[in-house]
């Protein structure tokens, strides 16, 4: 791996919160495949973890999304480095014009400390962006690992907003991201960010930025004032 990278990870260590667009309070990564959406009109994505002493193996992916049906070049960034030293960072940059390309990162570790991966979205003045992957391989330790408890999302009950009629209105968040909707259609769901309430809801081929306002429901992120799913107490 690059010298730098290994420089970096040598490093000291300091504890972090979870969540992921605040640097100071980067979301833990979690074992498995940690995906999400970014584009350049976002601002950067944080993720945290453990670099046990040892071996450090991380494998990051990215695919570009089309605009109008067209395929740009579209370049993201994945900035690593130590949570007490942000200032000295390894970058690894992925490039895609739709199809999917991957990087393996990866480097010793002389002692167990905390890491930021910082995820920085394209530079443009139109929406290129896309879908990327974090996963962990070897020589992480999980920060999450050990928080518990249902997310809010999914121990409230909603329905569609202004529907009168519970039996073609009710929305279930489903533990694992499934929504269950009336009729045939069919959903999933995943926390964004856990500190601001938001989660990104796909139905059919329409994906939505929602927040949660408890005792509300969930309502655009963008700004606009009308609710999409009602809570019902």
């Amino acid at each position: 791996m690059n010298a730098l990278l290994a420089a970096v990870v040598a490093l000291g260590a300091s504890a972090l919160r979870a969540q992921s667009l605040d640097p100071k309070n980067p979301a833990p990564l979690e074992s498995g495949v940690n995906a999400a959406n970014i584009d350049a009109f976002m601002t950067p994505h944080y993720w945290t973890f453990v670099a046990k002493k040892g071996n450090v193996k991380i494998n990051v992916t990215f695919r570009a999304q089309s605009i109008l049906g067209a395929q740009l070049r579209t370049q993201i960034a994945f900035n690593i480095y130590n949570a007490a030293t942000p200032d000295k960072k390894f970058t690894k940059v992925l490039e895609s014009m739709g199809r999917e390309v991957s990087e393996v990162i990866e480097g010793p570790s002389e002692e167990d400390h905390q890491m930021v991966i910082e995820v920085v979205p394209p530079k443009a003045i139109v929406r290129a962006g896309g879908d990327y992957q974090i996963q962990a391989v070897q020589g992480i330790d999980f920060v999450g690992a050990k928080q518990s408890g249902a997310d809010p999302i999914v121990t409230r009950h909603f329905r569609v907003s202004g529907c009168a009629n519970p039996a073609q209105c009710t929305v279930r968040f489903l533990p694992g991201g499934a929504v269950a909707l009336p009729g045939k259609e069919a959903g999933t769901w995943r926390l964004f960010d856990r500190e601001r309430g938001v989660y990104i809801v796909t139905i059919g081929n329409e994906r939505r930025s929602l927040k949660l306002k408890p005792g509300v429901g969930l309502e655009p992120v963008s700004g606009e004032q009308n609710v999409v799913y009602e809570e019902v107490r």
